[in-house]
């Protein structure tokens, strides 16, 4: 299965949004880059499952014969693996060992965006792109803090969605979770890997898991503690409303883009030109990104017919461009279609674009477009920065568990200039309150969203 993201960061209780693209769209060279990989893969996991003869031997077999180079690695995986076995006090979880040192083979590529899924994660990032997740409803990121005097690592919640278990229980952007403590106890974000710790956040529908984290407050740093009740959550990735300031302005806020965002946008524009709304702010902020056929289906709603969206570029320099036209998909990807009557649907209108240091990817696409075409102004603070197209590989296609997400191309916007580690500066520079938050703050506390409505009523 070749699935295709430009999601930026792996949130908790909310899953990379990601997508398969359809099959008749690929060209030859996906196909062949697909098989590469996962032959490639295959290696991988053997050299590493190494550690066990017997699995070693089985493999083998699938991969082909190892070079003098490829065996002297399997043997020092092997040789280690035999000196635990026979000379260590404690006994060990060979499979929990494993499974860290495929995540850390992975990880050692030196690419934020190259990771390695167990099952149970692979599996969470599949529902999420459909819309539904089972989590708290946060977002959150890597990252150190001082907690003591001693510097520790932590999981920083860049997102709340709004009527979320998180949000209920008081959680807020910004807060830095130090510690998750299950049945099994409590467990520091510091002795474990972010990706393990985001797992134990998520957990099952009905249970609870408790949260330590650290906060500002008042010029002051200090530990709280929540409990919060894990959901089965719909993701609603667009809302939409009448703005309290002008009722001639409509307000809508993309939090990411998964399957289910074109028709919500359809929805989102749809009810608020029933209301007799003609101009419109699209808020962008903490967008962390997700799947290229939403991003494409959203900015056909905008386009004209065979307006370029975007342009990818592999690392042989081959290129492929994204124009609007008519897309026709099926199956779970049939919300992301694009048909003769959504082209320019919503074209003609008035837009401001609110972006902030956590617009990123694909949200940094669809804000690069309304750009391009001068279709409305961005308001806000750099953007995130993040210009590389992620596939996601399910390793079930050879017979193995979990998935492998990997960087494959960089893409660029229409106008043709990338802005991976740069970011998209917006057309007018306004900072956010540094007292507020985003997920809390009211519209008129909004710096941000003051200004669009202002720009949008000049």
């Amino acid at each position: 299965m070749h699935l295709v993201s430009l999601m930026w960061c792996s949130p908790i209780g909310k899953g990379v949004f990601m997508l398969e693209e359809p099959k008749s769209e690929q060209s030859s060279w996906i196909k062949s880059e697909k098989l590469s990989l996962h032959i490639w893969v295959r290696f991988a996991i053997v050299v590493i499952l190494a550690v066990l003869a017997a699995v070693l031997a089985t493999h083998a077999v699938l991969v082909g014969r190892f070079s003098a180079k490829e065996s002297e690695e399997a043997y020092r995986f092997r040789v280690l693996q035999q000196y635990m076995e026979k000379l260590a006090y404690y006994d060990y979880d060979y499979d929990a060992m494993l499974e860290e040192a495929v995540r850390a083979y992975v990880a050692a590529s030196g690419d934020d965006y190259t990771i390695y899924y167990n099952a149970e994660e692979f599996e969470q990032l599949e529902k999420a792109n459909r819309g539904n997740y089972v989590g708290i409803g946060v977002s959150a990121e890597g990252g150190v803090t001082v907690y003591e005097g001693e510097t520790l690592e932590v999981l920083r919640i860049t997102a709340v969605r709004k009527g979320s278990p998180a949000q209920k229980a008081g959680l807020l952007k910004g807060d830095e979770i130090l510690t998750v403590t299950t049945e099994a106890g409590e467990i520091w974000v510091n002795n474990v890997s972010y990706t393990n710790a985001s797992s134990l956040i998520r957990g099952e529908a009905g249970t609870s898991v408790e949260l330590s984290v650290l906060r500002e407050v008042s010029d002051e740093r200090v530990r709280l503690t929540f409990s919060v009740l894990r959901e089965e959550l719909v993701l609603e990735s667009v809302e939409y409303r009448v703005s309290e300031t002008d009722a001639t302005v409509g307000i809508l806020s993309i939090s990411g883009f998964d399957l289910t965002t074109p028709n919500a946008l359809r929805k989102g524009m749809d009810a608020l030109l029933g209301k007799g709304i003609r101009r419109f702010v699209i808020d962008l902020r903490d967008n962390g990104g997700g799947d290229l056929s939403s991003v494409i289906a959203c900015s056909s709603l905008f386009l004209k017919k065979n307006d370029l969206i975007l342009s990818t570029q592999d690392k042989n320099g081959r290129e492929t461009e994204y124009t609007v036209k008519e897309r026709l998909l099926k199956g779970q990807y049939e919300p992301c279609t694009v048909r003769a009557e959504d082209i320019g649907k919503y074209r003609g209108y008035s837009y401001a674009i609110l972006i902030n240091g956590n617009t990123a990817s694909a949200a940094e696409l669809l804000a690069a477009v309304f750009r391009d075409y001068s279709m409305g102004t961005l308001i806000g603070e750099r953007s995130f920065g993040k210009g590389s197209v992620q596939g996601l590989y399910s390793l079930s296609d050879i017979g193995l568990e979990g998935g492998l997400r990997v960087t494959t191309k960089m893409y660029f916007p229409p106008c043709g200039e990338g802005y991976h580690n740069i970011g998209i500066a917006p057309d007018v520079e306004v900072a956010f309150p540094k007292d507020k938050h985003l997920a809390t703050v009211s519209e008129q506390e909004d710096t941000q969203l003051m200004c669009a409505i202002e720009k949008l009523l000049k």
